[in-house]
């Protein structure tokens, strides 16, 4: 893992050019709506979890509205967001950090691959079960990865992309799967290798896939053909950055590293034109974030670290607030809650209520 976390370094301030066809960043008009005001917000530093396990952890919302925490410790931890309270819950069957955890249509979660001290590409995955607590494996995947991208697909399916090995380094594999028979299937090749990518369910059920060290920077999954293709490109390739999927059908990419550094930048992906627009850019640079959907149709983005604060984008004005006094944890994930609140985790764990 330490291996493998040094890398991460090495290659978080690199994205190389040259995405051919790409759109040039001279032909986006950027608008002129921008707000940097401060604004109040409800944040309230929660209950520490009760398990120490580092930055490499995933969570996952499950039906109950609880929490579960997995990754960077064998045991696993449920938050219970009514009481504030973190309890101790099952043992994985193997130690991983960065696994993907998907809740599945049956309310069992999937936690796959992941890293630990031997290498950066475990193969195996585990179901736990809310109603026992307890892990059980299921199919092990094809290629062993870390960093990668898990999407729940409308057929109760999960599609897995891209991702980091031992032997490939970045993967350009993916893979799909389906827990009727709890076994995995190629969902073919992605046009570039997994460089810290973001995926995003559109509402036609296909995957929007963006993010690459080379070559092309978005495309698109099918799942009814099992195929993938190229849409419009990105005007600069970028890693580390989050993409959103807005009630509009649209998708906002913020952030992530490019090949001039970190970024303040955003676009907006119109799937039903297959064109990137300019939007308005965030007060502050960020890669390595989060990004959350609130029921108001705003987003969240909360930086990797504590000093990085955090701030809302309003689609209806195309504005980026900063939010005053933001608590946020180092090496965050976050959960969208049942109450319409953040839960933030990390070194510390916080809650943000809109």
């Amino acid at each position: 893992m330490n291996r493998t976390f040094r890398w991460s370094l090495l290659l978080a301030g690199v994205v190389a050019s040259g995405c051919g066809g790409s759109v040039d960043a001279a032909e986006l008009t950027a608008p002129s709506i921008q707000t940097e005001a401060l604004t109040s917000s409800q944040w309230t530093s929660n209950a520490s979890m009760s398990i120490g396990r580092g930055t490499s952890h995933s969570s996952a919302l499950l039906s109950s509205g609880l929490v579960l925490v997995t990754g960077g410790n064998l045991r696993s931890e449920l938050y219970n967001p009514y009481a504030n309270t973190w309890t101790p819950s099952g043992f994985m069957n193997e130690p991983r950090g960065l696994p993907s955890a998907t809740r599945l249509t049956s309310g069992l979660v999937l936690v796959a691959g992941g890293q630990n001290g031997v290498g950066p590409d475990i193969r195996t995955a585990e179901l736990y079960d809310p109603a026992t607590g307890t892990f059980t494996y299921t199919g092990s995947m094809t290629v062993g990865r870390s960093w990668h991208t898990a999407t729940l697909l409308d057929s109760g399916k999960v599609l897995v992309t891209g991702g980091l090995t031992s032997s490939m380094g970045f993967t350009s594999t993916a893979e799909v799967y389906d827990p009727a028979t709890g076994t995995w299937s190629s969902a073919g090749t992605l046009s570039s290798g997994g460089f810290f990518q973001a995926a995003t369910k559109l509402y036609s059920g296909e995957v929007l896939l963006t993010g690459s060290i080379s070559g092309v920077n978005a495309e698109v999954y099918n799942p009814t053909t099992n195929t993938w293709r190229r849409v419009a490109q990105l005007p600069t390739p970028r890693a580390f950055h989050t993409t959103t999927r807005l009630y509009s059908g649209k998708v906002l990419l913020a952030g992530g590293n490019t090949n001039e550094g970190t970024s303040t930048s955003a676009y907006l992906y119109d799937p039903y034109t297959d064109q990137w627009t300019l939007a308005a850019p965030m007060n502050q640079a960020r890669r390595d974030h989060t990004a959350t959907l609130l029921y108001s149709g705003k987003v969240l983005v909360a930086g990797r670290y504590a000093s990085d604060g955090a701030e809302l984008y309003d689609p209806d004005t195309n504005t980026w607030t900063l939010l005053e006094g933001a608590l946020v944890p180092d090496s965050t994930t976050a959960t969208l809650l049942h109450t319409g609140e953040v839960l933030l985790t990390g070194q510390t764990t916080s809650r943000y209520t809109p």
